[in-house]
């Protein structure tokens, strides 16, 4: 699987210079901004390229699977001597490293540009010393680990709409339209399901957000609930999904 995460993450390489070049660039322009423009102005446009980048990573995401559906890679991918479920966690996981590592360019480049804003400085000590302080470290852990996990699910999603519409319709354009459209079918009754399991088994886990250090009190914001039925639901679509379109790739692909 490794040598599979390689490939997918070669084959961008050009477009990780072009991107990684362009953020380098206009972020180093907003820094010689400062004291030109207002602060303010300066802090929005290095957000906005870094929303701008969250957006073409996003498209690099879906087109990692969707090129060898659609695309004549699809050729390459039925000749692998590798099992669907080794093919597409190497995509997931390459789709990861991809968001993973133009996410930290761009937070490494917002950062410089507030360190650069001399009336940003003492906020921006004062904020980070407060959340490091009051915040509880299983809690950050905890959501670094479920925001992976959510976004390996929200990518899956789309991939087994991809792998639903290609065998179910050959034509390009219009399998397309249809993988959109089995997409919002799912992210609806998916929906749909989790409204009526947060109300029909409102047993939560409450996860503290406060370390026991902590001197704060939010009334209702120390505690995270996380509903009990629409997580093993969540991990029952998961694992059925992800089996469902391992065997698509495996054994259903026609070009």
């Amino acid at each position: 699987m490794l040598n599979l995460i390689k490939y997918e993450l070669k084959g961008y390489y050009k477009d990780f210079i072009i991107v990684i070049g362009i953020i380098a660039l206009i972020s180093l322009f907003l820094i010689s901004r400062i004291n030109v423009w207002e602060i303010q102005a300066i802090i929005v446009a290095s957000f906005m390229v870094s929303f701008a980048a969250a957006i073409v990573v996003f498209i690099w995401n879906i087109k990692i699977f969707s090129r060898d559906m659609y695309e004549d890679t699809g050729y390459l991918l039925c000749t692998l001597p590798q099992h669907g479920y080794s093919i597409l966690a190497s995509k997931l996981v390459s789709a990861l490293i991809q968001a993973l590592i133009v996410g930290a360019i761009t937070m490494l480049f917002n950062y410089i540009i507030l360190m650069n804003t001399h009336k940003m400085d003492i906020n921006l000590s004062i904020m980070v010393t407060d959340i490091m302080r009051n915040v509880n470290p299983s809690f950050v852990v905890f959501m670094v680990l479920a925001s992976f996990l959510e976004y390996f699910y929200f990518l899956l999603v789309i991939y087994f709409s991809i792998a639903l519409s290609k065998v179910a319709i050959k034509k390009k354009k219009m399998g397309k339209m249809s993988s959109f459209i089995i997409f919002i079918i799912i992210s609806t009754v998916s929906g749909k399901i989790t409204q009526f399991l947060v109300e029909t088994f409102p047993k939560d886990i409450n996860l503290n957000m406060l370390s026991n250090e902590s001197r704060l009190f939010v009334e209702g914001a120390q505690l995270m609930p996380i509903n009990i039925a629409v997580t093993i639901f969540n991990i029952v679509a998961f694992t059925l999904m992800f089996l469902v379109t391992s065997h698509i790739i495996e054994n259903k692909l026609d070009f």
